[in-house]
């Protein structure tokens, strides 16, 4: 059987350019980062995670 990280929003990862970083730090700086991540599969994260995600991204879009 193959084993599956699946991330939580305060967790951190241990991989790559945000190693030891946690996912809502990421997504707080980088969300672009933590969203093609995401899409491309490279981590699992739960629903929270998304959640927060989305907040981000729309608390960061310019009102027009």
């Amino acid at each position: 059987m193959k084993y599956i990280k699946i991330y939580q929003l305060d967790q951190s990862i241990t991989f790559g350019k945000y190693k030891y970083k946690t996912l809502r730090e990421i997504a707080d700086s980088d969300h672009n980062w933590l969203t093609w991540a995401i899409n491309n599969s490279v981590i699992k994260v739960t629903d929270d995670v998304k959640k927060y995600l989305n907040e981000k991204t729309v608390s960061n879009t310019p009102q027009v």
